[in-house]
């Protein structure tokens, strides 16, 4: 692939916008690409970078706009070799006596302006009359400066008349600038509020830096977005849970193979969305939406995760993430607030929390509890439902109390071989040297079996 890039100096009354655009000299109706100069917050002179073009020869032509998006009047025109970066073709104007800084005055015989050096110039032409032919009418100079020899019609010294309008043509290579802030996706946006992206955000890398509980990024319309442009997002903000991504009703994010019409992303997680057609294509992600509502074990609290307590209420308005999350479970795996709170008494253990290792919601507030599962351990179903004939709601996330299974106890003989109960109290009484039932009794006094383990937190990632 090639690349077009420029460093121009931006002058002369520009107080808005400029917009760069490039054509294709085989299709030059057909736009390519922009890139857009906003005077409040992009440098002066202004480096800007087109990747990864095609090889071949391009038109660029630089438009002032009073809003970014409308073509006012062009400032330049070039035709630019991509694979050399090399400027084949541009023109310049100069009229005489007009008062911008390079342009000649009348009387002299040469149009002085440090531009052309490092250049070729190439034509020369009068408005009016026609191309002055090189080294006879015209030769360039050092210190930028185009000298006018003899007219070859009168044979007179070629002097600036009032109001003559000079056009040159020149011809240069330029050097790719460095460290460009224009190249796409590099120059960084930091925004803290909710806003609609317009085309001053195009093709930038944008820090959602919310100090609210919430962030929403809309894009414009896809129609107004060039092709090949678009944005890249990431939720850098302290305070908000989720910041929302979205496209305007009835438009088309292409997420995770599937159309949707928004992306809730998480601290620190990002995406770059690019238009195609009439989508914006989610072309690169960094994220955990694949994990979205996995629990995990940790020691403290981490980005995108939530402590399964079965107490704190969360907003969903605000844990949209999890919201989501919520409405995509079968609905038996969701509960209203009294039934999770549902207790019973089990094997003569009473206030058992049957409901608390499913998610409760609030529908009026629209809020909701995570399960419970403090002092709780996970097991895997042989499948959704008949695989556990004791386990309450024999379904994900149903309750199971904890029993002891079937197993044997060896108790202990007397002197003769005999474990009949009446025999061993006997021989117990009669001190026969061996360990009497209530050790075997006692062996286990805890309040339920467990194996050795190493206590940790479960959360739930959002």
């Amino acid at each position: 692939m090639a690349k077009i890039s420029q460093s121009i100096d931006i002058s002369g009354g520009v107080i808005n916008f400029l917009v760069i655009i490039i054509y294709k000299t085989t299709a030059p109706a057909a736009e390519i690409d922009r890139i857009v100069w906003t005077a409040a917050s992009d440098p002066n002179p202004f480096n800007y970078v087109f990747n990864d073009v095609d090889p071949g020869v391009y038109i660029v032509i630089i438009y002032e706009s009073p809003d970014g998006s409308t073509l006012g009047n062009i400032r330049h025109d070039f035709e630019v070799d991509a694979n050399t970066n090399t400027v084949l073709f541009e023109r310049r104007h100069y009229r005489v006596n007009r008062g911008n800084p390079n342009d000649p005055v009348s009387g002299t015989t040469a149009i002085t302006d440090p531009y052309f050096d490092g250049k070729t110039i190439k034509g020369v032409f009068q408005a009016g009359n026609r191309y002055l032919e090189p080294i006879l009418e015209w030769t360039q100079l050092t210190g930028g400066v185009l000298q006018f020899g003899n007219d070859q019609i009168s044979g007179g010294q070629i002097t600036n008349n009032p109001d003559d309008v000079w056009s040159v043509e020149i011809m240069y290579t330029t050097i790719p600038p460095s460290g460009s802030g224009a190249a796409p996706f590099t120059d960084i946006v930091l925004e803290s509020g909710n806003v609609t992206l317009d085309v001053t955000y195009d093709n930038k890398v944008i820090f959602g830096q919310s100090a609210g509980n919430k962030q929403t990024l809309t894009s414009r319309a896809i129609a107004t977005i060039p092709e090949g442009r678009g944005f890249v997002i990431i939720h850098d903000s302290a305070t908000a849970i989720n910041l929302i991504f979205k496209a305007q009703v009835s438009e088309v994010i292409r997420f995770r193979g599937a159309d949707v019409n928004q992306v809730v992303l998480g601290k620190g997680e990002m995406i770059k969305a690019i238009r195609k057609g009439s989508k914006l294509y989610v072309t690169e992600k960094n994220g955990q939406w694949d994990r979205v509502g996995d629990i995990v074990p940790g020691r403290q609290a981490a980005n995108n995760r939530l402590l399964c307590d079965g107490m704190t209420e969360y907003d969903l308005t605000v844990y949209v993430r999890l919201n989501d999350y919520i409405n995509s479970l079968p609905g038996a795996q969701v509960v209203d607030y009294a039934t999770f709170a549902t207790t019973a008494t089990i094997d003569g253990e009473p206030g058992v929390l049957t409901k608390s290792g499913f998610f409760a919601k609030d529908i009026v507030s629209n809020k909701a509890k995570l399960p419970n599962l403090f002092n709780q351990s996970i097991r895997f179903l042989k499948n959704n439902g008949g695989a556990d004939a004791t386990r309450i709601d024999n379904i994900p996330s149903g309750y199971q109390h904890h029993k002891v299974g079937p197993h044997k106890h060896n108790l202990p003989a007397d002197a003769n071989g005999s474990s009949d109960l009446q025999s061993l109290v006997a021989s117990a009484n009669a001190d026969e040297g061996f360990n009497t039932l209530h050790e075997s009794a006692e062996y286990n006094t805890g309040g339920e079996t467990v194996t050795r383990n190493i206590g940790f937190l479960p959360y739930l990632l959002i």
